[in-house]
């Protein structure tokens, strides 16, 4: 296990970015989205864009599972990697097939997108599943 310390939620480092990028490689774009929304997640709502989650994951974002696509080779990055996600998620619980309380993502306004605290928890548990433990100003986040 690595331990990556951070003191706050605003964005991913330059010293921890390679290391999260390294653990991403064997994701789903899924779980590399709600990777990134978690470390976003102390940003206010105003920064939480599409574009600015698009820039952040695309800091973590190595070839696609499994046909190899990276950001700059999708046809529509923002499409296929982002917003299918939450416009998935946003008809399952519309049609019932899931609750509202089991959402990843929740949206703020119109394009403007949060992970859920189930999204981050979900976060940590992937990232722990890549062999990464996060500390938050000295606390484990995901023992």
């Amino acid at each position: 296990m690595e331990t990556l310390h951070v003191m706050s939620l605003n964005g991913i480092s330059d010293k921890i970015q390679p290391v999260i990028y390294e653990a991403m490689k064997t994701c789903c774009n899924e779980k590399r989205l709600c990777v990134g929304g978690y470390f976003i997640s102390e940003l206010s709502d105003s920064d939480h864009s599409l574009e600015k989650i698009k820039e952040i994951l695309s800091k973590i974002f190595p070839p696609s599972v499994p046909r190899g696509n990276t950001p700059d080779t999708y046809k529509d990055f923002a499409a296929t990697a982002i917003r299918q996600y939450f416009n998935f998620e946003t008809g399952s619980v519309r049609d019932g097939k899931i609750k509202e309380d089991e959402r990843l993502w929740y949206n703020i306004e119109y394009g403007y997108w949060r992970n859920t605290q189930r999204g981050n928890s979900y976060a940590l548990r992937i990232l722990r599943e890549q062999g990464i433990i996060i500390s938050k100003r000295g606390i484990i986040q995901n023992p």
